[in-house]
């Protein structure tokens, strides 16, 4: 799907946000999990940076 076909926040044209949000977390749709795969990396790397800072702040 090209990058035109969706809006903004990566909802699909006439796609309710709720799916998209529910597609996005769930990662069911297999043409995308690369995507998926990515956004878990960065949330996992978000995850840790908090960590490493609340541990340098005690």
């Amino acid at each position: 799907m090209s990058s035109h076909e969706r809006d903004r926040g990566g909802t699909r044209r006439g796609e309710d946000p709720i799916e998209a949000l529910l597609r996005r977390v769930n990662c069911n749709d297999r043409r995308e999990r690369h995507g998926c795969e990515v956004e878990r990396a960065a949330l996992a790397a978000h995850r840790l940076a908090a960590a490493t800072y609340l541990a340098a702040a005690l």
